[in-house]
């Protein structure tokens, strides 16, 4: 019976996917003070006439290292220009003189190694996605197997490490269709830990015979109450995904739009967990958990109001978010594997 559930989810996850390659089609890049100065725009245009446009192969080929993550002569032009105007702002800094740290096409100017260009961002989106995918085994291991919602947790696995791995992609090469990917591969995860708590809340599952407690002892199958809610709640969220997706790449990418619907739909989930810890602190050994998660990552996400050059061109206030948000991760899986073996015991003992 799950199984033929979750097989009739397929067409809408292929909706989704395809309205999400279509949607790379449309790239904008947006500008910034930076590339809109003359020193800049004199720079790449010099340094394209002399080096890209020289006639000389030696002179225009780039280095095996950017060539591999498809630098071209012109955007090596534009890198090289940014940080020396960049530089020069640095060592006014440092003289005492009035200065300006300009970004360029939306992004601050970071110093790329070995042809990335957001270093910090790039091992700090690897780590997140090893905190989750080393979880997989935890939980095959550590959640029961009749428990209702150990293949919702398996899935956001799976789930969080497609945004990590998109997220770092991103962070390597910024490019139109690497940064929709990230945006709305994170976007995805956020609606589907809502939709993933509401499902623990309120102990959703599909009706089937399974799903009131019935069993052998060891093998009682813990799940959830039949309701008729699930799949129009699911099909929701997915329609509600393939609209954002649609919204964003049909007109111009709204940036505002895209932070606040996921700041939106992750408070909804903050305050779903929130809730449900406050009616079960009496009776739940961690109920405060999810709520400390909460206050948690809400004090990550805070990073992102502090936006700044980056120190040392590596380390900027959208990479120290990626790195807080690792160690709670673990804290959050901790919580999920704990709180599934407590109610699949506690949901036998009534049976």
């Amino acid at each position: 019976m799950r199984l033929a559930w979750l097989r009739g989810q397929t067409t809408w996850l292929v909706g989704a996917v395809v309205c999400i390659i279509v949607s790379l089609a449309v790239v904008e890049v947006g500008g910034s003070s930076g590339d809109r100065l003359p020193a800049f725009r004199t720079c790449c245009q010099t340094c394209e006439t002399d080096v890209c446009q020289s006639g000389d192969p030696a002179q225009a080929t780039l280095p095996m290292s950017l060539r591999l993550f498809f630098w071209t002569c012109p955007q090596n032009c534009q890198y090289e220009c940014m940080q020396r105007i960049t530089d020069l702002a640095r060592k006014a800094a440092e003289d005492g003189k009035p200065h300006v740290i300009h970004q360029y096409f939306g992004k601050w100017p970071f110093s790329r190694f070995l042809g990335i260009q957001e270093p910090a961002s790039v091992v700090f989106s690897v780590l997140n996605g090893y905190a989750h995918w080393s979880h997989w085994q935890a939980i095959q291991d550590k959640v029961p197997p009749a428990y209702f919602m150990k293949p919702w947790y398996l899935a956001y696995v799976v789930i969080s490490v497609n945004t990590w791995v998109w997220s770092t992609v991103f962070h390597i090469r910024d490019f139109g269709w690497t940064e929709k990917m990230d945006y709305f591969s994170a976007g995805f995860s956020v609606l589907f830990m809502l939709l993933m708590a509401l499902v623990r809340i309120f102990r959703l599952q599909p009706g089937s015979s399974s799903s009131s407690g019935i069993g052998d002892g060891k093998n009682t199958v813990v799940a959830g109450r039949p309701s008729p809610v699930l799949k129009p709640l699911i099909a929701l969220h997915l329609v509600a995904f393939i609209a954002h997706i649609t919204y964003l790449s049909l007109w111009r990418f709204d940036y505002a739009y895209n932070m606040m619907a996921n700041v939106v739909v992750g408070i909804c989930a903050n305050i779903a967990w929130t809730i449900w810890s406050y009616c079960n602190r009496r009776t739940h050994p961690l109920a405060w958990r999810p709520t400390i998660c909460v206050m948690l990552i809400s004090a990550a996400m805070s990073l992102e109001l502090f936006d700044f050059p980056p120190w040392a061109g590596i380390l900027d206030a959208h990479s120290l978010w990626h790195a807080s948000t690792v160690p709670i991760i673990y804290l959050f899986y901790n919580f999920l594997i704990r709180d599934a073996q407590w109610d699949y015991k506690m949901t036998r003992l009534k049976l």
